[in-house]
């Protein structure tokens, strides 16, 4: 799935969104990896969070974060742009569709690493950093 250009490897992340051909952990930074990783520890570790309490916190574990969870209700990307882009970062809008009529947005923060696009982050409209989000959560436990 790897393009040249981050836009590129993006449009091909949302090409094969819904065909569970790869995990979505393939794509993220060994950082964001880690983040998830150490949310799950402390959920299990802690065992006072009944999973009904955890509709947001699910996202973190559960969720393909980049089609925010609902990959099967895919339907088609409206916009992928470039809002910064050096050697080795991007910035990427991306606006897209669900079949059931809800449009979804947010940014993704990209870096290259060893020639490879990775995502950094993921920013959203309402709530901001995805990454800070579950460091926040999982230093409150």
């Amino acid at each position: 799935m790897q393009k040249e250009q981050p836009e590129a490897f993006v449009a091909e992340l949302f090409e094969h969104i819904a065909d569970y051909s790869w995990p979505w952990t393939w794509v993220v930074s060994d950082s964001y990896r880690q983040a998830v990783n150490a949310f799950y520890k402390t959920t299990f570790k802690t065992a006072n969070n009944p999973d009904e309490d955890m509709q947001i916190e699910r996202q973190f574990i559960y969720d393909n974060p980049i089609c925010f969870g609902e990959e099967s209700l895919f339907s088609r990307v409206d916009e992928i742009r470039v809002l910064e882009k050096t050697t080795d970062s991007a910035r990427i809008h991306v606006r897209f569709t669900l079949t059931n009529g809800n449009n979804e947005e947010q940014e993704l923060i990209l870096q290259r690493r060893e020639g490879k696009w990775e995502i950094a982050d993921f920013i959203r409209p309402n709530s901001g950093s995805l990454l800070k989000q579950i460091e926040a959560k999982t230093a409150a436990r």
